[in-house]
């Protein structure tokens, strides 16, 4: 007997805390097989070809799932993330939760903290009592946050009010 698999269902993940956007976000999975996703390429490619990140074709992971909740805020804790999901009955049943630190992975390439995510799970960025000046600035480096962001302008000035600026730009910019 052989088996195919035709394609996988939606993960639904909700993603609260110290990120932009917390809700619900779903992915989508693999649907056509004959596609070959081998390489690093293939994958970057798959996720910059959709225009809504929350059907991108790809199993989703912990960092992913951030970047769809449009990043993090500055006090976010990228070295205690917590995954809450809920074993099954054959395993007890309840639920299993585990901490992850992040931040391994983007400083490090440490692969084995940004676990692949199932559906039902709860990713929650946790909060620092202080802003982590140099994780903001590693984060910023990577695609982890958005390219734009929108700032408010006050004051006497041509154009007040809101300005959508790069991620990173200086206070003359």
């Amino acid at each position: 007997i052989d088996v195919l698999v035709n394609g996988y269902r939606t993960v639904r993940i909700f993603v609260k805390g110290e990120v932009a956007k917390p809700g619900f976000y779903t992915f989508r999975g693999f649907n056509n097989f004959n596609q070959e996703l081998t390489t690093d390429q293939n994958m970057v490619e798959a996720t910059q070809s959709s225009s809504i990140m929350d059907s991108v074709n790809i199993f989703p992971t912990i960092y992913d799932s951030i970047r769809i909740a449009s990043g993090i805020t500055q006090n976010a804790n990228l070295s205690e993330i917590l995954i809450k999901r809920k074993n099954s009955k054959s395993n007890g049943g309840g639920y299993i939760q585990a901490n992850v630190d992040l931040l391994s992975f983007i400083l490090d390439g440490n692969f084995d903290q940004n676990l692949r995510l199932f559906d039902g799970d709860v990713v929650e960025v946790t909060r620092s009592d202080k802003v982590l000046k140099k994780q903001i600035l590693e984060a910023n480096k990577t695609n982890l946050s958005p390219d734009r962001i929108i700032v408010f302008l006050t004051g006497n000035i041509i154009k007040p009010g809101p300005a959508e600026i790069s991620q990173g730009s200086s206070l003359v910019q």
